[in-house]
């Protein structure tokens, strides 16, 4: 079996200006590409996003490889563009992600070729399609009988995640040769419920890790076979679990091994965390920490449910400060409920706190999110929005951010000028 892997790009590179940004490694569709390796299938993984790729490249790569099944991953923001893609390939597709997983019927009565939308964590389901297990017994998945769309009983939480295989990363080498640093994921699930947030439909509430010696295993790998002594940890809560820290950490040490790493993690957890514990991630290569803070604002922190105080907040940044270990935050603009004044607060709050480095990121807002469920009006117009990527005199349409933001219901001051604002943000913390 010929089987195609395409990660979907942030926008049409055939219409806008290629920019050399790092944007995050499709880690999730390398393991699917992996385990298809692994049953010795023909692979052919296309990265259009590292590579910048205009869409007809992207269509023609993959038709001219003949492939029996093309799995894609489809985002809320890129919908109009995966569209284009998938109406422009000539063999039977396989999808995933977040946006599929919530439009699955839609997304396979609306395109003929699409045949398989594998809902929430995928290795287990797509490693049965691939070994020819009947759609009908496979939990997890959506799929074509016929004319009908069935959709199976959801699959149970992944709890082994040593099971799976270390990423190959032939796949998505652009980010180990042009960063000189390798993404890893460590953990799945989240326990926390912010509003805005997607992860527990994706996975659940239950968090789950690697063990620290599988993770090692995969640092040594990338160490001897690309040369990367630095790391980016994706997972939202590390340092959650201290007992895992402490191995992790003293593996590193074991191991003698000279590397850099940053992670991303929550600032309560940092405000609880020892000192002594901090330190010692430092001495293990820990160079910076990233927090959503979300707002330096406490009322809108509570509508967004983020279960955190901004004397937390304070606290964790003097804790990595006192470890030596720089901090980066960021910031939501356009909470529905924020005020100018708010905003203004946020801003204040970023700069007083003595941050490293700061993001301000306009408000995503994502169905099935109880920030989406909350407002039926978010919910009408979404609807429109989903059908604006079908329609023939806007196929070409990318559905950004900023066209986003015109139909749902954040603050109005934020709707007219919300670029401008993020600039102004910008501005005065750095000034």
């Amino acid at each position: 079996m010929k089987i195609a892997f395409i990660n979907t790009p942030l926008m049409d590179y055939s219409r806008h200006k290629k920019k050399e940004c790092q944007s995050m490694a499709p880690l999730g569709l390398a393991m699917l590409a992996t385990i298809a390796k692994q049953k010795s299938l023909n692979v052919y993984f296309v990265d259009a996003e590292s590579e910048k790729m205009p869409l007809q490249e992207i269509i023609d790569r993959v038709n001219a490889f003949c492939p029996d099944y093309a799995c894609i991953n489809i985002l809320t923001p890129t919908v109009g563009i995966t569209a284009k893609i998938i109406s422009g390939l000539n063999c039977k597709i396989i999808a995933g992600g977040y946006h599929a997983t919530l439009n699955a019927e839609l997304l396979l009565k609306k395109y003929k070729n699409l045949r398989i939308i594998v809902n929430g964590e995928a290795e287990i389901a797509f490693g049965e399609i691939l070994d020819g297990k009947l759609l009908k017994d496979i939990k997890g998945i959506s799929y074509k009988d016929g004319t009908t769309i069935r959709s199976n009983k959801e699959q149970n939480i992944i709890l082994e995640l040593d099971s799976f295989p270390i990423i190959d990363r032939s796949f998505i080498e652009h980010e180990l040769k042009a960063h000189k640093e390798a993404s890893i994921i460590v953990s799945r699930g989240c326990c926390y419920k912010c509003n805005f947030c997607s992860m527990p439909i994706m996975f659940k509430g239950k968090i789950r890790w690697r063990s620290p010696k599988n993770v090692i295993t995969e640092m040594r790998y990338l160490q001897k076979s690309y040369g990367i002594n630095k790391f980016h940890f994706l997972d939202n809560l590390f340092f959650i679990d201290p007992d895992w820290t402490r191995e992790f950490l003293s593996l590193i040490y074991k191991n003698k091994m000279k590397i850099e790493w940053r992670c991303i993690t929550r600032a309560d957890i940092i405000e609880q965390m020892s000192l002594q514990l901090l330190s010692e991630a430092k001495i293990a290569g820990c160079t910076k920490i990233c927090m959503g803070l979300e707002s330096g604002s406490q009322s809108v922190l509570d509508l967004m449910n983020k279960q955190l105080t901004l004397e937390q907040s304070k606290k964790a940044i003097e804790q990595c400060k006192k470890a030596k270990i720089k901090v980066k935050a960021y910031f939501i603009i356009g909470y529905p409920g924020e005020t100018k004044e708010d905003v203004n607060k946020t801003i204040q709050f970023a700069k007083t706190i003595k941050l490293d480095d700061v993001n301000f990121i306009p408000l995503k807002i994502y169905p099935g999110t109880p920030l989406y469920e909350q407002n039926k009006q978010i919910n009408i117009k979404y609807k429109q929005i989903i059908h604006l990527f079908t329609n023939k005199e806007k196929e070409n349409l990318t559905i950004s951010e900023e066209r986003l933001m015109k139909y749902l219901q954040v603050p109005s001051f934020f709707k007219d000028s919300a670029l401008q604002l993020i600039k102004q943000a910008y501005l005065k913390f750095y000034s």
